[in-house]
């Protein structure tokens, strides 16, 4: 199913549709240039549906990866999630980017 929604309000959209359980959230959202406030409550809606088993995958830019804001992410899902599943460099994607995964638990 694809839905055109607003990603702070994930939970909500999810719960309308139905669907129950999330197995698996792809991000494809910059969160390298959202404003800290919009990033950190999408955070917290991606947060309500990584039950146990769930698997968040998003990217991130090979350029921004060491950013404080890229950083700060990383940090934020290691601390609830451990450590990502980092792809080796993505260098046919332009620009180049790795793929980062977690696993709810």
């Amino acid at each position: 199913n694809i839905v055109t929604g607003d990603a702070t309000s994930l939970a909500e959209i999810h719960r309308r549709s139905g669907l129950g359980r999330v197995g698996y959230i792809v991000c494809c959202l910059p969160f390298v240039s959202l404003p800290n406030e919009v990033g950190g409550k999408i955070l917290g809606e991606v947060e309500k549906l990584m039950t146990e088993g769930c698997m968040f995958r998003m990217y991130q830019y090979a350029h921004g990866y060491y950013s404080p804001s890229a950083i700060k992410l990383r940090d934020f899902m290691r601390k609830r999630y451990g450590r990502s599943r980092r792809s080796p460099l993505i260098v046919k994607n332009i620009p180049p980017a790795y793929t980062l995964t977690w696993l709810g638990r």
